[in-house]
């Protein structure tokens, strides 16, 4: 089936070093917006497929992603696209980051998501897409977790 086929597909990726090549081309090309629309787009799609043993969530945020979506994020806050895949990737990211072994880095990157989501809201209120994702977002930050 299609869902065990994409599985395959991400555990290559992460196989293949390809999250950190993903957040490599970040850093290279943090002015290049369609580098990081389509990092981040990568970035949310590996990180929403949970069904395999491998947790390309958490790898993600153990190696900085989280900290490369909120940057491109705040570069990019006139692109609509930009800001919906932000949203999209933090929203799939958000219980990583309260299962990942925290750092202060990743607590004070989170407390920044909040006004970013909040601000991506507001400048496309017309934009369904970006409000969906935005309150995806909001909502698995703000789940308390046990």
């Amino acid at each position: 089936n299609f869902a065990a086929l994409r599985n395959d597909y991400s555990i290559s990726i992460s196989r293949a070093d390809g999250i950190d090549l993903i957040l490599t081309a970040m850093k290279t090309f943090p002015s290049a917006e369609k580098v990081q629309l389509n990092a981040c787009f990568a970035l949310a799609n590996l990180s929403s497929n949970t069904s395999s043993d491998v947790r390309h969530d958490l790898l993600i945020v153990a190696a900085g992603g989280l900290e490369l979506i909120v940057s491109a994020m705040q570069q990019f806050p006139s692109s609509e696209d930009v800001q919906n895949t932000t949203c999209f990737a933090i929203g799939n990211l958000a219980a990583a980051i309260f299962e990942a072994p925290s750092t202060s880095r990743q607590s004070a990157c989170l407390r920044k998501c909040i006004p970013l989501i909040l601000a991506a809201m507001r400048r496309f209120p017309e934009c369904e897409i970006v409000q969906e994702h935005a309150c995806f977002a909001l909502t698995n930050v703000s789940v308390e977790r046990s």
